[in-house]
């Protein structure tokens, strides 16, 4: 029972554990339980499996190449190269959310393409889940990286392509650069510059 009419209902993403109003939550029904999502990356990434309640799912491996699994299956070393390519290879693969968990530090500072710098993971990790919920497939292609191993710096360039749900097809040029401290990234500056917008997009005449 709601003590009060305007008070939210708060229900809780079974993926990633934010706690959202339900009035703004996606539902998903399984046997008499009804699931809510944040975006529908959460809901897509979703295992009903009560053991793994409020965790995120285990890595798929299907669709990378032998080299790829290979790196996310060797122990981790500690070294700056060994964690941006892990880091890199998830992002590639659409696990958004799951690099950024492994891989940022809880006080993060990241400073976004339109300027707008936030302080701390909660704050970025609600910003990536409002741009994952506008949309519809994404598709990453890093195609440069670089590491200063004694600043414990390192920088990437990507090819992004995103089917926003109103603006539709957009690809974007970013660059990511990061510093980083015991193997979490502290600091993270992220520009874009629009490219293309397109009606449709040909994966294969990229490749």
């Amino acid at each position: 029972m709601r003590l009060f009419a305007d008070s939210p209902v708060l229900v809780r993403d079974p993926v990633c554990g934010m706690t959202l109003d339900l009035a703004h939550a996606s539902g998903r029904s399984i046997g008499a339980h009804t699931y809510y999502f944040c975006s529908a990356y959460c809901r897509s990434r979703f295992d009903p499996d009560p053991r793994r309640s409020f965790v995120l799912p285990p890595i798929d491996r299907r669709g990378m190449s032998s080299r790829e699994q290979r790196r996310l299956s060797r122990p981790v070393d500690g070294s700056l190269s060994a964690a941006l390519a892990r880091r890199n290879i998830l992002i590639a693969h659409g696990w958004i959310l799951e690099a950024f968990e492994r891989f940022y530090s809880d006080d993060v500072i990241v400073t976004w393409p339109d300027g707008t710098s936030l302080s701390g993971k909660r704050a970025n990790r609600e910003r990536l889940h409002q741009l994952l919920g506008g949309l519809k497939s994404f598709h990453a292609r890093v195609f440069a990286s670089s590491i200063d191993v004694d600043k414990d710096l390192s920088s990437s360039e990507w090819i992004l392509m995103l089917d926003q749900q109103q603006s539709g097809l957009t690809t974007v040029h970013r660059l990511t650069e990061q510093r980083w401290e015991n193997g979490r990234i502290v600091e993270e500056s992220l520009r874009s510059t629009r490219r293309a917008k397109e009606k449709s997009w040909d994966m294969e005449s990229e490749s």
